[in-house]
């Protein structure tokens, strides 16, 4: 298990369920208790209170999202502290832009031991990269105590606490959130399920969004088989393949995997419209995987034989990534066999 980009989480349940218990949001308050009397925390930033890194600071809250970015396996739990009294800028849905004091935390753990924390948080007006401050953090065995990593040498960050766990580098942090501003899975899409925590309805209930959205709207289109593998694509390759990607070289290519909110149809996604029956930039070394996604043919297509490569520069994703990602790719498999569309650019 090594490090996902920096984002994503363990997938919730399916967008319109009823709301999983969270004795937090019932009693009608932030997450957060007081301190337990025991060792003092020096966890993340802003994240413990105390007790040993157990009890969340006051107004820290737990989230999930609705597709998991793949992290080797990886377990995660996932924190945003979003300050009173202010409001997320969602003038546009697909790309959500932050209050200054916004942080979203990130930590991996491997049997129940907490490896690393990934902090994103936002010190300055506007967006993008400039105006956030992005930190690795490793913990330490006695799990009461983090050391920031960010940019230490690769010896320090890989094989956290004797597991296979690498972190990311600063750069890498910044390559997978170059974003419009930089966080990826707490958006529309993501947060639209019916699990614990933080969720596009609470926020809506709360009138933490600047403009409202309909939560049936901000779901994949298609059938399940689709929708499941859209969403698939969404979080782990559509925070690089999109709009506004931080990744240069992924926008260069023209493959947009960000599934936009107003999608009513499979086919109006981009990630249809620039993949199927689309030649593909990237020269793969079979004569007959020419388009990105081959209509009907998974075994050539190049999405999915980059997806199952873990050799560089086939692989799919680029980063923190050792092991396949067995289930996703059937995911992805199972929808490129039932696609249909004008296969004539792919035939050698």
């Amino acid at each position: 298990m090594v490090a996902a980009g920096c984002d994503g989480e363990a997938p919730a349940p399916d967008a319109g369920g009823d709301a999983g218990a969270d004795p937090v949001m019932d009693a009608g308050t932030d997450a957060g208790t007081e301190p337990d009397a025991g060792p003092e925390c020096a966890g993340p930033p802003g994240l413990y209170a105390g007790g040993g890194c157990t009890e969340l600071e006051v107004g820290v809250r737990r989230y999930e999202t609705r597709y998991e970015l793949w992290a080797d396996g990886a377990d995660k739990e996932r924190f945003v502290y979003l300050p009173p009294d202010t409001t997320i800028d969602t003038s546009d849905p697909d790309q959500w832009v932050f209050p200054v004091g916004t942080r979203i935390y990130k930590t991996f753990l491997h049997e129940g031991v907490r490896l690393e924390t990934r902090l994103l948080e936002k010190t300055d007006e506007g967006s993008g990269v400039g105006a956030w401050d992005m930190r690795a953090y490793a913990w330490n065995e006695a799990q009461d105590a983090v050391e920031d990593v960010t940019n230490m040498p690769l010896a320090v960050r890989e094989d956290v606490l004797g597991t296979d766990h690498d972190i990311p580098s600063g750069a890498d942090c910044v390559r997978c959130h170059g974003g419009l501003d930089v966080v990826n899975g707490f958006s529309a899409i993501m947060l639209n399920h019916g699990g614990a925590g933080v969720t596009l309805q609470t926020l809506l209930d709360e009138s933490r969004l600047t403009e409202a959205m309909a939560p049936a709207d901000a779901v994949m289109p298609g059938d399940e088989t689709a929708a499941e593998a859209l969403g698939y694509l969404h979080a782990n390759c559509g925070h690089c393949h999109r709009e506004n990607s931080g990744d240069p070289s992924a926008a260069l290519t023209g493959l947009r995997m960000w599934v936009s909110v107003d999608a009513t149809t499979v086919e109006e996604t981009e990630t249809h419209a620039t993949s199927v029956g689309v030649e593909s930039t990237y020269p793969d070394p079979s004569p007959d995987a020419i388009c990105r996604i081959d209509p009907g043919v998974p075994d050539e297509s190049v999405v999915l034989r980059r997806m199952e490569s873990r050799e560089m520069p086939a692989q799919m994703p680029p980063l923190a990534t050792e092991d396949v990602d067995t289930e996703g790719v059937e995911l992805v498999r199972a929808w490129i066999a039932s696609v249909t569309g004008d296969a004539s650019a792919c035939t050698p």
